[in-house]
């Protein structure tokens, strides 16, 4: 009686693993993250279930929640890998153009279309640089202020996540 109790939970959960790691290798780490802490909180809501049913599965849930956890671990540690090549390669680009094109701009910095629209006018209106068709003019006087905006903002978005992964 209680397996069919938790048999959803662990099909769900197996299934989230499966489409984590194929966002993992896509590379697409906030939606790999997502899944994971999805997976994390089915886990521990089947182990209250197994604990108030005395039921013998609970170690194995154990060893998925441990196993997620490290999932997650592993896919945050590949994700600012990724960041710290990309803004490597942002910062060098910004170094040393006067200009750059918008597209190799976005692609970098990994953001939607929408979001960089949404950013880049930001951006060029507080740092001074002038969008130009395809192409944005890099204030040289602001560039290293640009770059160091940048990059606390990626220093925020990290503390931010281990402060939400220590609630888990």
């Amino acid at each position: 009686m209680t397996k069919d109790i938790l048999e959803p939970y662990i099909t769900k959960v197996n299934v989230l693993k499966e489409h984590a790691l194929e966002e993992r290798s896509k590379k697409n780490y906030e939606k790999a993250l997502k899944l994971w802490e999805e997976s994390l909180i089915l886990l521990f809501k089947a182990k209250d279930i197994a604990f108030k049913q005395k039921e013998s599965k609970i170690k194995h849930i154990f060893k998925n929640i441990e196993s997620v956890k490290r999932n997650i671990e592993v896919t945050k540690q590949e994700y600012k890998r990724e960041y710290s090549e990309k803004f490597a390669q942002i910062k060098n680009m910004l170094e040393v153009s006067k200009r750059i094109r918008l597209d190799m701009m976005r692609e970098a910095l990994k953001l939607d279309s929408q979001t960089f629209s949404e950013k880049i006018f930001q951006w060029a209106a507080e740092h001074g640089f002038i969008i130009d068709g395809d192409y944005i003019i890099i204030n040289r006087d602001t560039v290293s202020e640009f770059i160091q905006d940048l990059d606390r903002k990626f220093t925020e978005w990290i503390e931010k996540e281990d402060l939400e992964e220590n609630k888990i």
